[in-house]
């Protein structure tokens, strides 16, 4: 996915977001068994020839904690580590999922939300900042799909979606067209005899 972008830049939404969908969905299953990713960006995601996502390198991938443990270090790359991994919490699903954000954000713009050369400046930022989704960089992303960004990377995991699951749905509701209502019984044209309603 890193080379991906770096030949391409921003993806338009409706290739970003299927890949995204399925990032999530492994995801969704590494957290179903207990295992959290921890290191999510795009050299760690595979894209094969029918453009399927696959997530790759679980190297330090850890089970899941109770919240209030603590981990013996932050692990994961600093400019895609979520606000928990920086204070250094037990591996979390919650974590999981503002990397995802970063990645999606990333594939949306073609640049990296949190680009910091500095890893301690980028760990600074993420306990003290909003990280936000920027306006007027690649394709036009519209409201909804930005609101579905933007919640995803809350610094606060409570204001996050609760899992990988609920965050991929989110995706596959955005990407589906609205549905047309059925029109209702004795509205069709056959019904009146009028040329109003013919016409």
């Amino acid at each position: 996915l890193q080379a991906l972008l770096k030949a391409s830049g921003a993806l338009p939404a409706h290739e970003a977001v299927p890949l995204m969908v399925g990032v999530l969905e492994a995801l969704a299953a590494a957290h179903a068994a207990g295992v959290v990713h921890r290191d999510m960006k795009p050299s760690n995601v595979l894209v094969d020839e029918t453009g399927r996502a696959r997530v790759m390198d679980f190297g330090i991938a850890a089970r899941a904690q109770k919240a209030g443990s603590k981990a013996v270090t932050s692990a994961g790359t600093p400019g895609y580590l979520s606000p928990e991994a920086a204070r250094g919490d037990a591996p979390c699903p919650a974590m999981d999922v503002f990397s995802a954000g970063l990645v999606l954000g990333e594939l949306l713009t073609g640049t990296q939300l949190l680009l910091e050369n500095d890893p301690y400046r980028a760990m600074y930022r993420l306990l003290h900042e909003q990280i936000t989704f920027p306006q007027g960089k690649g394709p036009a992303v519209d409201g909804e799909l930005r609101a579905i960004v933007m919640n995803a990377l809350a610094r606060d995991a409570s204001h996050r979606y609760p899992s990988a699951q609920a965050f991929r749905d989110a995706l596959v509701s955005w990407s589906k067209p609205p549905a047309i209502e059925p029109e209702p019984a004795g509205t069709s044209l056959a019904s009146g005899n009028s040329t109003l309603e013919f016409l």
